[in-house]
């Protein structure tokens, strides 16, 4: 494994919707974002809210910070240095009788990319699990 330093960006939202903060956090990687994810909490008053927090490299945090603002409709962020340990992996193809999946491996783990896998299963009426497991074994075969 190896170390390195990000930035992690979070902020508390409680007047967005479910889908608009699911739309919200796929822009946060589509400008960059390493990791996003949000975490049901209670705020004051008892108003149900998101606590979202993004992990992000220096190059993209302008950008990322950019999106934050547009698309989660935050008033601001809090913004840390963060060490972290990371395993080595490497993205190979593997063919399924569907199509071809991307699969992330790292330390003997197989992981397919989700949105190969749900563009197959929805091609093909498949259930997404079919999909993946059989891309996870032709990985770890390999």
């Amino acid at each position: 494994w190896k170390r390195d330093e990000v930035w992690e960006l979070r902020c508390q939202v409680d007047d967005i919707s479910g889908e608009a903060l699911a739309f919200g956090l796929e822009r946060l990687f589509a400008v960059g974002a390493l990791e996003t994810f949000a975490t049901p909490i209670v705020m004051k008053k008892g108003r149900p809210a998101h606590a979202v927090t993004i992990l992000c490299a220096d190059s993209h945090k302008d950008a990322v910070t950019s999106a934050a603002f547009e698309h989660l409709g935050t008033l601001g962020l809090r913004e840390y240095r963060v060490e972290r340990s990371v395993l080595p992996r490497e993205m190979i193809e593997v063919d399924t009788a569907w199509g071809r999946v991307r699969v992330k491996v790292a330390n003997g783990l197989a992981r397919p990319e989700f949105e190969d896998c749900a563009t197959i299963s929805r091609e093909h009426s498949l259930p997404f699990a079919k999909v993946f497991e059989e891309a996870k074994r032709a990985a770890e075969s390999r």
